[in-house]
Protein backbone atom coordinates (compact mmCIF):
# COMPACT_ATOMS: atom_id res chain seq x y z
CA UNK A 1 0.00 0.00 0.00
CA UNK A 2 1.44 3.59 -1.09
CA UNK A 3 2.42 5.79 1.75
CA UNK A 4 3.91 9.15 1.94
CA UNK A 5 5.77 8.61 5.07
CA UNK A 6 9.80 8.71 4.49
CA UNK A 7 11.73 6.35 6.03
CA UNK A 8 14.37 7.66 8.60
CA UNK A 9 17.52 6.16 8.95
CA UNK A 10 19.05 6.26 12.16
CA UNK A 11 22.26 4.99 13.06
CA UNK A 12 24.19 5.05 16.80
CA UNK A 13 27.14 6.03 16.17
CA UNK A 14 29.93 3.81 18.47
CA UNK A 15 33.81 4.06 19.34
CA UNK A 16 35.84 4.56 16.40
CA UNK A 17 33.40 5.81 13.84
CA UNK A 18 31.79 2.40 13.28
CA UNK A 19 28.00 2.89 12.81
CA UNK A 20 25.59 0.13 13.69
CA UNK A 21 24.77 -0.10 10.25
CA UNK A 22 28.28 -0.69 8.91
CA UNK A 23 28.82 -3.05 11.70
CA UNK A 24 25.69 -5.04 10.90
CA UNK A 25 26.32 -4.89 7.01
CA UNK A 26 30.32 -6.78 7.99
CA UNK A 27 28.76 -8.61 10.80
CA UNK A 28 26.25 -10.38 8.74
CA UNK A 29 26.38 -9.56 4.58
CA UNK A 30 24.45 -7.64 2.43
CA UNK A 31 20.72 -7.04 2.95
CA UNK A 32 20.18 -7.66 6.61
CA UNK A 33 18.58 -4.92 9.10
CA UNK A 34 20.35 -2.09 9.77
CA UNK A 35 23.10 -3.18 7.25
CA UNK A 36 20.66 -2.14 4.34
CA UNK A 37 21.10 1.50 5.14
CA UNK A 38 24.90 1.11 5.20
CA UNK A 39 24.49 -0.59 1.90
CA UNK A 40 22.59 1.99 0.19
CA UNK A 41 24.58 4.65 1.83
CA UNK A 42 28.13 3.38 0.31
CA UNK A 43 29.30 2.37 -3.27
CA UNK A 44 31.28 -1.41 -3.90
CA UNK A 45 34.06 0.28 -4.29
CA UNK A 46 33.80 1.71 -1.13
CA UNK A 47 33.19 -1.07 0.74
CA UNK A 48 36.83 -2.91 0.91
CA UNK A 49 38.04 0.58 2.17
CA UNK A 50 35.91 1.15 5.24
CA UNK A 51 36.42 -2.49 6.18
CA UNK A 52 40.35 -1.78 6.36
CA UNK A 53 39.30 1.26 8.40
CA UNK A 54 36.83 0.25 10.34
CA UNK A 55 38.09 -3.62 10.89
CA UNK A 56 40.04 -3.37 14.54
CA UNK A 57 36.74 -2.03 15.84
CA UNK A 58 34.57 -4.02 14.48
CA UNK A 59 36.65 -7.41 14.93
CA UNK A 60 36.55 -6.18 18.53
CA UNK A 61 33.04 -5.68 19.19
CA UNK A 62 32.34 -9.62 17.48
CA UNK A 63 35.14 -10.74 19.64
CA UNK A 64 33.71 -9.22 23.18
CA UNK A 65 30.50 -10.32 21.41
CA UNK A 66 31.56 -13.99 20.92
CA UNK A 67 32.90 -14.11 23.98
CA UNK A 68 29.83 -13.02 26.58
CA UNK A 69 27.91 -16.05 24.50
CA UNK A 70 30.91 -18.54 24.79
CA UNK A 71 31.36 -18.76 20.87
CA UNK A 72 34.72 -19.14 19.91
CA UNK A 73 36.25 -18.84 16.21
CA UNK A 74 33.18 -16.21 15.46
CA UNK A 75 34.11 -13.70 13.31
CA UNK A 76 32.19 -11.46 10.76
CA UNK A 77 31.37 -12.71 7.50
CA UNK A 78 33.18 -9.39 5.66
CA UNK A 79 36.50 -11.35 7.37
CA UNK A 80 35.14 -14.61 5.70
CA UNK A 81 34.68 -13.21 2.26
CA UNK A 82 38.10 -11.86 2.44
CA UNK A 83 40.75 -14.14 3.41
CA UNK A 84 43.52 -14.93 1.86
CA UNK A 85 45.11 -18.55 2.92
CA UNK A 86 42.87 -21.18 1.78
CA UNK A 87 41.07 -24.01 3.94
CA UNK A 88 42.86 -27.37 4.40
CA UNK A 89 40.72 -30.57 3.31
CA UNK A 90 41.01 -32.45 6.23
CA UNK A 91 39.03 -35.30 4.72
CA UNK A 92 36.31 -36.51 2.85
CA UNK A 93 32.89 -38.84 3.21
CA UNK A 94 30.72 -40.45 1.27
CA UNK A 95 26.91 -39.88 0.83
CA UNK A 96 24.25 -41.38 -1.50
CA UNK A 97 22.41 -39.03 -4.02
CA UNK A 98 19.11 -39.70 -5.67
CA UNK A 99 19.67 -40.58 -8.65
CA UNK A 100 17.88 -41.88 -11.75
CA UNK A 101 17.16 -46.01 -11.44
CA UNK A 102 18.47 -45.56 -7.65
CA UNK A 103 21.15 -43.59 -5.63
CA UNK A 104 24.37 -42.29 -6.36
CA UNK A 105 27.34 -42.14 -4.54
CA UNK A 106 28.76 -38.92 -3.70
CA UNK A 107 32.30 -38.20 -2.21
CA UNK A 108 32.69 -34.39 -0.53
CA UNK A 109 35.62 -33.01 1.12
CA UNK A 110 35.51 -32.06 4.81
CA UNK A 111 37.35 -28.94 5.03
CA UNK A 112 38.69 -27.75 8.11
CA UNK A 113 36.70 -25.51 10.99
CA UNK A 114 36.32 -21.98 11.19
CA UNK A 115 38.17 -22.50 14.76
CA UNK A 116 40.80 -24.80 13.29
CA UNK A 117 41.75 -22.33 10.56
CA UNK A 118 42.36 -19.37 12.98
CA UNK A 119 43.87 -21.92 15.28
CA UNK A 120 46.47 -22.64 12.52
CA UNK A 121 47.07 -18.88 11.40
CA UNK A 122 47.70 -18.14 15.08
CA UNK A 123 44.42 -15.72 14.87
CA UNK A 124 42.60 -16.87 17.85
CA UNK A 125 42.41 -14.76 21.02
CA UNK A 126 43.62 -16.34 24.36
CA UNK A 127 40.16 -17.02 25.79
CA UNK A 128 39.25 -18.85 22.34
CA UNK A 129 42.33 -21.05 22.78
CA UNK A 130 41.57 -22.52 26.74
CA UNK A 131 37.85 -23.75 24.79
CA UNK A 132 37.53 -27.30 22.83
CA UNK A 133 36.98 -26.60 18.67
CA UNK A 134 32.72 -26.97 18.88
CA UNK A 135 32.70 -27.16 15.75
CA UNK A 136 34.38 -30.42 15.40
CA UNK A 137 32.08 -31.86 18.11
CA UNK A 138 29.09 -30.81 16.35
CA UNK A 139 30.67 -32.81 12.94
CA UNK A 140 30.97 -35.82 14.35
CA UNK A 141 27.81 -36.20 16.37
CA UNK A 142 26.25 -35.19 12.72
CA UNK A 143 27.84 -37.76 11.47
CA UNK A 144 27.14 -40.18 14.15
CA UNK A 145 23.60 -39.00 13.94
CA UNK A 146 23.77 -39.78 9.61
CA UNK A 147 25.06 -43.21 10.21
CA UNK A 148 22.82 -44.42 12.62
CA UNK A 149 19.57 -42.87 10.83
CA UNK A 150 20.42 -45.44 7.73
CA UNK A 151 21.21 -48.25 9.97
CA UNK A 152 17.87 -47.82 12.02
CA UNK A 153 15.69 -47.66 8.50
CA UNK A 154 16.91 -50.95 8.21
CA UNK A 155 17.41 -50.15 4.01
CA UNK A 156 20.51 -50.43 2.41
CA UNK A 157 21.34 -47.33 -0.39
Amino acid sequence: MPTNKTRISRQRVKKAGLSEGAYCYFMAGEGFFDGEDYEKQTTPEQRPADWEKLKGAILERCLQEAKEKGDPGHRPAYFWDHTKEPRLIEGSHKWYSPAPGGFKEVISPIWETDFAYLKRLGLLDPWELRLPDPERRTWTIDLYYREEEFKIKGGEL
